[in-house]
């Protein structure tokens, strides 16, 4: 068994290496209820193509630090984190009860503490450091890889 997520949408050209690869180079990938493979260069057009419409969010993500057993092991942080906001994802699906308890959901996203609805706004973090201290500790409690990224872009995509 792989320990890296299902990839569920064939985006993008060139090699098919999983956001969880810690070998390989490119930095980007979107998320929207399933991962891309990474890529390096935004195409909206492409992604359109390859990405059905649908009630989602899609999020074009920047891998930033990689976390397994609580310990970060592959940083590939940016210059410059300034007015970014974050989001953690888990390789391995999450069950969780959406709508304060009503339905139960597997998801890789990983929502801060608290939260209610499991709404994008409940799942971005505006504070890298506190980002990567929950994910250190997500990761050491639920046995599983945490990518903590930027949200570089996120699209209703409906």
């Amino acid at each position: 068994m792989s320990k890296y997520p299902i990839v569920t949408y064939d985006f993008s050209e060139g090699e098919k290496k999983n956001p969880f690869d810690i070998d390989a180079e490119a930095k980007y990938f979107i998320y929207a209820s399933g991962f891309t493979y990474l890529f390096n260069v935004i195409d909206l057009d492409a992604i359109a193509k390859v990405i059905p419409m649908g009630y989602k969010t899609l999020i074009i993500a920047e891998r930033l630090t990689l976390i397994e057993a609580g310990e970060v092991v592959k940083d590939w942080l940016a210059e410059n984190l300034n007015q970014s906001i974050f989001m953690l994802f888990s390789a391995a699906s999450q069950e969780i009860k959406l709508y304060v308890g009503k339905e139960i959901v597997h998801t890789n996203t990983i929502y801060r503490p608290g939260n209610i609805y499991n709404s994008f706004k409940e799942a971005v973090w505006e504070n890298y450091e506190e980002c990567l201290s929950y994910a250190k500790k997500f990761s050491l409690t639920n046995s599983t890889d945490i990518l903590e990224t930027r949200v570089v872009r996120n699209v209703n995509w409906h």
